[in-house]
């Protein structure tokens, strides 16, 4: 699995959050699990409330933010966000989160079909970044989906990116 490396300004994410083992009850299929449910909760607030959105980056992009936690080695818990970019924070509803990113390095991973329900975590993480002349920057990891080329979580003809921000090796 190799990436493309990309500069990436800051990045401003405004959606939901959950906090938890997103794994838990249901396994790994994303209707089941707690990522699916909160893009299931994200998109119905999305459409009900479209007005309250302002200052969208592109619409068609779903983002989807995993933050790492102290405590994931033991409780298997960390933050999962889903949403989508805006130049500019203003005005948020009330279970609207933001997450302002900055600027930066990432590999930049396509996945396509079956790559999707492979252990892709192991294959960055494990194998990828540790041969590689980088590290992780910011301890966490993004999700893009494009309405394009999304079709569904291990569709044939489906692709996501997984970014990572990355800074060159200390030492």
């Amino acid at each position: 699995m190799t990436p493309r490396l990309i500069e990436r300004g800051e990045m401003t994410i405004v959606g939901m959050v959950y906090y938890g083992d997103p794994f838990h009850a249901q396994g790994v299929a994303p209707e089941h699990n707690e990522v699916g449910k909160l893009w299931t909760r994200f998109s119905a607030y999305w459409d009900r409330h479209r007005e309250a959105f302002l200052h969208e980056v592109d619409v068609r992009v779903g983002w989807e933010l995993h933050v790492a936690t102290q405590e994931y080695a033991e409780t298997k818990a960390y933050y999962v966000m889903v949403g989508v970019e805006v130049f500019r924070i203003e005005d948020l509803p009330a279970p609207i989160f933001a997450k302002v990113l900055p600027g930066g390095t990432y590999a930049v991973f396509t996945l396509r079909g079956a790559q999707m329900t492979a252990n892709w975590s192991d294959a960055i993480y494990r194998d990828w970044l540790p041969a590689s002349d980088y590290e992780e920057a910011l301890g966490c990891t993004l999700e893009r989906y494009d309405q394009e080329r999304f079709r569904g979580w291990g569709e044939a003809d489906s692709e996501v990116e997984i970014w990572v921000p990355v800074r060159a090796r200390q030492g």
